[in-house]
């Protein structure tokens, strides 16, 4: 079975902080609206308005640090937490993560006004053990 082991606990605790810090920041979503589990467009004027934001320009920036492997394994977890996939379909959601192409998935996480909520839901299901639980 797939596992989750390639990212660091620590860096999904980081960016659950950092993710919570913007979350009053980012506009809510129409009501009845749901989000795609694929890698949508993102909405160029979230990035525009995010672009003097330093906690968001530190937040984007330490995603476009990790490697391929450790951002795919960050979508497929976000995805789980938000109840797109179960734990048992890990591997789909890795392949389906990889698929969004490792250039859009900073954008693409940065979009969800609930990246916190649902990165820390998704290591509570699949029993990841952090410092804050």
């Amino acid at each position: 079975m797939a596992s989750l082991d390639i990212i660091n606990v620590d860096q999904v605790d980081y960016i659950i902080t950092m993710a919570r810090d913007l979350e009053e920041g980012l506009p809510g979503e129409a009501d009845g609206d749901e989000e795609s589990h694929r890698g949508e467009a993102v909405d160029p004027e979230l990035v525009k308005e995010h672009e003097y934001d330093t906690s968001y320009q530190e937040l984007m920036g330490f995603l476009k640090t990790l490697s391929e492997d450790e951002l795919v394994a960050l979508v497929a977890l976000f995805w789980i937490g938000r109840a797109s996939y179960d734990p048992e379909d890990l591997p789909l959601a890795l392949d389906e993560a990889r698929a969004i192409g490792v250039a859009r998935i900073p954008d693409y996480l940065l979009s969800s006004s609930l990246l916190a909520e649902y990165l820390e839901e998704g290591m509570t299901i699949l029993g990841i053990i952090t410092e804050e639980t």
